[in-house]
């Protein structure tokens, strides 16, 4: 009933306006507002931009890779494949072709690959990656890494260690949260906040290789 009068209401008020002459809006026939412009970027360019970025991690002709997207195989599965084809040491058109009539884990069996193989190829992957992206030692990192440390405490570790004297493993070992959080120990270290948040903006673009792909921290 509250409903019906407050319509019925606003009904006469536009009646009375118009009466006046005072045109009011067509909620009806309104266009509507535009929407906000975003960035596209072209499928193709998408397309040609991660063929090329799994090209070069690698070491695949990009025009191979092209071609099997061409085939209809998606870029996650290429992804996977080439990750496949470089901790198995075989070529990546084999492990396709296995992949044609078998899934993901049994091409992994076929090729004869442990989870611990797969863990020193991500592992191995992530540190050339990190060893190039923040120009620090590759030995390091897979040092840390083979401890089974993750990738937040490996980049925590490393960035916190060129603001101070401690290493990056020992700087992951003071980490034992909630009472010695990452601001904990740089308060601890004479690390500053403003450096610290260098760091999480550092993190913020980092993209590590893994089996399926660059990933976020």
């Amino acid at each position: 009933m509250k409903k019906t009068a407050k319509i019925l209401t606003v009904m006469s008020t536009a009646l009375l306006l118009n009466g006046f002459g005072v045109e009011m809006p067509s909620l009806v026939n309104a266009a509507p507002l535009p929407p906000p412009a975003m960035e596209r970027v072209a499928p193709q360019v998408r397309i040609d931009t991660e063929m090329q970025q799994i090209s070069d991690m690698y070491g695949i002709d990009k025009a191979t890779l092209m071609s099997y997207y061409n085939e209809g195989w998606g870029p996650k599965e290429i992804q996977h494949g080439a990750f496949l084809a470089y901790a198995s040491q075989k070529p990546f058109d084999e492990v396709m072709k296995l992949k044609d009539a078998n899934s993901w884990p049994r091409v992994e069996y076929l090729l004869n690959l442990t989870p611990n193989d797969i863990k020193a190829a991500h592992d191995n992957l992530a540190a050339q990656y990190l060893s190039e992206k923040l120009s620090v030692n590759k030995t390091i990192i897979t040092n840390l890494l083979e401890k089974n440390y993750g990738m937040k405490e490996v980049l925590h570790g490393v960035l916190m260690s060129q603001y101070c004297t401690a290493s990056p493993e020992d700087i992951i070992a003071m980490h034992n949260p909630p009472t010695n959080d990452w601001d904990a120990i740089a308060e601890k270290l004479g690390i500053t906040d403003e450096q610290m948040e260098q760091i999480r903006t550092t993190m913020q673009q980092i993209n590590p290789p893994g089996p399926k792909g660059p990933h976020k921290i």
